[in-house]
């Protein structure tokens, strides 16, 4: 199965990512997430928070990032707070 992707031919699969990419583009725009909860499989909300779109969970309260979310929150951390998360005190 060389060359596949999700089972499928090359060329299908590129229509299956471009497929899956225009639904979560769609998404985004109405406020919402394409995907599920990882934890507990509720639909997601889009929310800001430091003015970074990230997915929300309304249902058990989970925060999910896509790629770059977490690298746009650090740079935006203003006290160092962020920063700070899992270093060991003085």
């Amino acid at each position: 199965m060389a060359n596949t992707l999700n089972g499928q031919a090359p060329a299908a699969a590129v229509e299956w990512l471009q497929e899956k990419a225009k639904v979560a583009d769609e998404a985004k725009a109405a406020g919402e997430s394409s995907m599920l909860c990882p934890r507990c499989n509720a639909a997601l909300k889009v929310t800001k928070f430091e003015n970074v779109s990230v997915d929300r969970c309304d249902n058990c309260g989970g925060l999910w990032l896509d790629a770059g979310e977490l690298a746009l929150l650090i740079q935006k951390d203003s006290d160092g707070w962020f920063r700070r998360l899992g270093t060991k005190p003085d």
